[in-house]
């Protein structure tokens, strides 16, 4: 069974190439031609390929990794009213200006009800860190 990294990396094509598991050449072809996703330009162009042909629905979703907060920042920012967005159906906050979010649809909602909700935050944005040290900024003034 293909793992996570080889189909991102494209060796799971190989591997169905071998067990004989593609339903053509033509399909083998164009997959060959988006395949192995080496840089986010080629996530976005499969991305655009799949959506232009129905497929989008079978692709695995990889979220972006969690931040890895202190206890005493998670403490603050779950008390916070601060606005945080997130996209539906993902577990993640992220600061509105999130490089991540642009193509997506988000909802916003203060920070303390992502934390109840069962959101975790973004490492790429780092909602946690950045929302706590804005804080302790206005307190200290």
């Amino acid at each position: 069974m293909p793992t996570l990294r080889s189909y991102w990396e494209g060796r799971d094509i190989e591997l169905r190439r071998r067990l004989n598991l593609y339903p053509g050449a033509e399909v083998e072809r164009n997959l060959g031609r988006l395949l192995p996703l080496k840089t986010k330009t080629d996530a976005v162009r499969l991305r655009k390929h799949l959506e232009a042909n129905n497929r989008f629905h079978n692709v695995l979703v990889v979220y972006p990794d969690e931040e890895q907060a202190s206890p005493a920042a998670a403490a603050i920012v779950a008390t916070l009213s601060d606005e945080v967005v997130v996209i539906d159906e993902q577990p993640r906050f992220h600061l509105p200006s999130c490089r991540l979010l642009p193509g997506n649809e988000t909802i916003p909602l203060p920070a303390k009800e992502a934390v109840e909700y069962g959101f975790t935050p973004c490492r790429q944005c780092s909602p946690v860190r950045t929302l706590a040290a804005r804080n302790r900024a206005a307190s200290s003034s």
